[in-house]
C-alpha cells in the first residue's frame, strides 16, 4: 500500500464554500434524507429494496440510526493542529485511517462494475477493503482491481453441510 498521505481540509472546504457562493449546490446531497432519496431515484426497485432493507423486524437498523443520531457530525475548522496523521496498523500493515469498506454482497444490483470500482477506490485511498463472500465479481478479479491494496475476506454462508473451506 502507498505511504503517501491524503490531504483534505481547508482547500477542499474552501472550494465547496466558493462554489456555494456562486449558487452551485453539491452534486451529492449532504443530508442523509436527501442522499437516501437521491440513491433511491437512481436505483431499480429491487436494488433499493435490497439496499434499504434490513433483516427481521429491522430493530438493528433502527438501533444503528438512533446511535448515529446521538453522535452527530459537527464540522469545525481545527486551527494549529500541524500535520495530521490518521494512519494506523492493521494486522501489521499500515492504512491511511482506521476505517475500511464493509462487505456488501450483490453490489452488481447497484452498478455492474461496483465491486471493481470499490476495490480501485479503496486502493487509491490507501484504505483496506472487506470482500464479501457474496460479491458479484470473483474475488480474484476484485483483488486484481485492488492491486497492492490491503484487503480482507468476509466468509459467510458456512453451514453443517457447507464448510468455509468449500468457499
Amino acid at each position: 500500500m502507498s505511504e503517501t498521505p491524503r490531504h483534505f481540509g481547508p482547500e477542499i472546504q474552501g472550494g465547496i464554500y466558493l462554489r456555494g457562493l456562486g449558487g452551485a449546490k453539491p452534486e451529492i446531497p449532504t443530508s442523509f434524507p436527501a442522499l437516501e432519496a437521491a440513491a433511491k431515484a437512481k436505483m431499480s426497485p429491487e436494488a433499493w429494496a435490497y439496499t434499504a432493507g434490513a433483516a427481521g423486524l429491522e430493530t438493528s437498523m433502527d438501533a444503528n440510526r438512533a446511535a448515529f443520531a446521538r453522535y452527530p457530525i459537527a464540522p469545525r475548522m481545527l486551527g494549529g493542529a500541524g500535520q495530521r496523521d490518521l494512519s494506523c496498523e492493521m494486522f501489521g500493515v499500515k492504512a491511511a485511517a482506521p476505517i475500511f469498506s464493509s462487505p456488501i454482497g450483490v453490489l452488481e444490483m447497484m452498478h455492474p462494475e461496483a465491486d471493481l470500482a470499490l476495490a480501485r477506490a479503496m486502493a487509491s485511498l490507501n484504505l483496506p477493503m472487506m470482500i464479501s463472500s457474496q460479491a458479484s465479481t470473483p474475488m480474484e478479479k476484485i483483488a486484481e482491481a485492488n492491486g497492492d491494496g490491503l484487503r480482507f475476506f468476509n466468509c459467510i454462508g458456512a453451514s453443517p453441510t457447507r464448510s468455509p473451506r468449500a468457499l
